[in-house]
């Protein structure tokens, strides 16, 4: 009986594995287009990020956002992180039928990629929004010139600087923003450093100057 019982539980065990993997798997989809096989690839310039994500959109979805952090497999250097990921956000420009009288009723889709290796992630199907990005949205991030390695590099020393801490043990994003602090478009650099400080800086998206610092002492 004990041995029976063992069995139906590692049974079980078993199809719970393989239902969470066909469930995931219907959401995701993984795109490996690997330019380098070598230890130290060159980062994909952004150019080739940009083509990346509007060769991805297809004809029914409109880029939404752009963000980008360390990677979690890492090594740090003193102006930044080895390898970044990418992430890109989409927002269909239809809305789903079945969800005609919700109030987000866009279907979303997302990737994400390492810079070094152009390894898809993407994900489709698990979220949705109301929230549909401009026309000229294409059109101002043709304009944007600054990859968000640049901004990394331009903020590292000087997070340490002005927090006291190595930026390496700080949870850091770069994001992408548009039609704020007065321009078409900006990068947000935040540094945060739990319970203790956050720091933002606002960076230019074509000469990567920084514009502003803004910081917010957590400890209080």
């Amino acid at each position: 009986m004990a041995h029976n019982s063992k069995f139906r539980n590692r049974l079980a065990s078993i199809f719970i594995i393989v239902f969470i993997i066909a469930t995931f798997a219907k959401f995701s989809t993984f795109v490996y287009e690997n330019k380098c096989h070598f230890i130290n690839c060159p980062a994909a310039s952004w150019t080739q990020i940009l083509d990346t994500a509007f060769s991805k959109s297809g004809t029914d979805f409109r880029i939404q956002k752009i963000w980008a952090s360390p990677s979690r497999w890492n090594r740090y250097t003193e102006n930044g992180p080895t390898f970044i990921d990418i992430h890109i956000a989409y927002t269909s420009l239809n809305i789903e039928p079945s969800r005609a009288d919700e109030e987000t009723n866009h279907p979303t889709k997302d990737i994400e990629f390492d810079d070094r290796n152009l390894v898809f992630d993407i994900r489709t199907g698990n979220s949705w929004t109301n929230f549909v990005p401009p026309e000229d949205r294409q059109e101002k991030l043709r304009r944007v010139y600054v990859h968000p390695r640049d901004v990394f590099l331009a903020t590292w020393s000087l997070a340490e600087k002005e927090s006291g801490l190595p930026p390496n043990n700080a949870s850091v994003i770069a994001i992408l923003n548009f039609d704020e602090h007065g321009r078409e478009s900006i990068w947000y650099v935040t540094y945060y450093y739990d319970d203790i400080v956050d720091l933002t800086f606002y960076i230019d998206t074509q000469t990567a100057q920084i514009i502003s610092v803004k910081k917010n002492d957590l400890s209080q």
